[in-house]
């Protein structure tokens, strides 16, 4: 009998792998309908980014010298955290959201990386609840790229929250809200 539970646990291993295997092959897919299908949309700001660069190099020069950005591998952690935080709020929540994330790095209250920041015991929800897995929306993509090019919607902010946690928290009763953005509210208290 322990021999057919085990084929049954190997075919139900294989069958959840296809499935999974099915979904980044459609998500893959996806991406490059969107790629193909899109290319007037996303030329327009590669040409903007340009002109900013060209019309303010100095500005551009400061900021990476002051600030250390993180790693490309880093980069996509920090855009699933964006996407997991955000996704139902606009644009400039998102960057908002990165932007929190980022202030922490260069912070000396906290980590120096993107990862410590974002895995730091007790920070975020959705390390959590698990949704720190899921792929980063094109949106959260852009937002955090945003972020990374000196965007900052919510200045020295450190610290967001979602304007449905309950008034008696103590992130009410101890931080000052400084910014709100949609649903969420955000402070530059340490």
């Amino acid at each position: 009998m322990s021999k057919q539970y085990s084929i049954y646990t190997v075919m139900g291993t294989l069958a959840v792998f296809a499935a999974v295997l099915g979904v980044l092959v459609y998500s893959v897919h996806e991406r490059s309908q969107t790629a193909e299908q899109e290319p007037e949309e996303k030329q327009p700001a590669v040409e903007e980014e340009t002109v900013q660069e060209a019309t303010a190099p100095e500005e551009e020069e400061e900021r990476v010298a002051s600030s250390e950005v993180p790693e490309v591998e880093n980069e996509e952690l920090l855009e699933r955290a964006v996407h997991a935080e955000a996704k139902d709020e606009s644009f400039e929540g998102m960057v908002a959201v990165a932007s929190v994330i980022l202030n922490r790095i260069e912070s000396e209250t906290f980590p120096n990386d993107v990862e410590s920041v974002i895995y730091e015991e007790n920070q975020f929800q959705v390390v959590a609840d698990g949704s720190i897995e899921e792929s980063p929306s094109e949106r959260a993509e852009e937002a955090t790229e945003e972020a990374l090019n000196g965007s900052e919607p919510v200045g020295d902010s450190l610290f967001f929250w979602s304007e449905k946690v309950p008034k008696d928290n103590w992130l009410w009763e101890t931080k000052t809200v400084d910014y709100e953005i949609g649903g969420h509210v955000f402070s530059e208290d340490v």
